[in-house]
């Protein structure tokens, strides 16, 4: 018995592509991991790369992954609907930006090459709140795009869009 597949559902090709993109990455990663010339299975303690490597794993599955899903589902749950897509981008690209600057933030690097001018030569909390602020203009003037498209197509603001 087969069962209908669903608008929103990928089909199995891009899944089984999915599947096969993302093993060849990770072997490619496995494989640069154990044969580059600073590090060999025998001469460097993999140790703390593999308590590193399954804490985000960890981290990931029950913290991560649990709160996009709630906020996903708050998202999805949004009227007006033409409010939906451009929450869905900035939610998104904000914690993207966050997460990208986050060792800049920091300062990572900074202690490792006292007196390099070169490294982390700009104010980045600055640099983080301009791109928050275009991302969040962005998204606006989409919503504002949106509400009227939806108002002008007939589709109302309240419609569920089919999805």
């Amino acid at each position: 018995m087969t069962r209908a597949r669903q608008r929103d559902e990928p089909s199995p090709r891009v899944f089984w592509a999915g599947v096969v993109l993302g093993g060849a990455v990770v072997g490619w990663g496995v494989f640069g991991l154990l044969e580059s010339r600073d590090v060999s299975v025998t001469g460097v303690n993999l140790r703390p790369w593999l308590i590193w490597f399954l804490g985000a794993v960890i981290v990931h599955d029950a913290v991560v992954a649990p709160l996009v899903h709630l906020v996903g589902s708050g998202v999805r749950r949004l009227r007006p609907v033409a409010l939906r897509t451009p929450l869905q981008i900035g939610l998104a690209l904000t914690a993207l930006l966050v997460l990208f600057s986050f060792p800049l933030l920091r300062g990572y690097g900074v202690g490792t090459q006292p007196g390099n001018a070169s490294v982390q030569p700009v104010d980045y909390a600055t640099s983080l709140l301009v791109l928050l602020g275009v991302t969040w203009t962005l998204a606006a003037g989409l919503a504002v795009y949106e509400a009227l498209h939806a108002k002008g197509s007939g589709e109302g603001s309240n419609a569920d869009n089919g999805g």
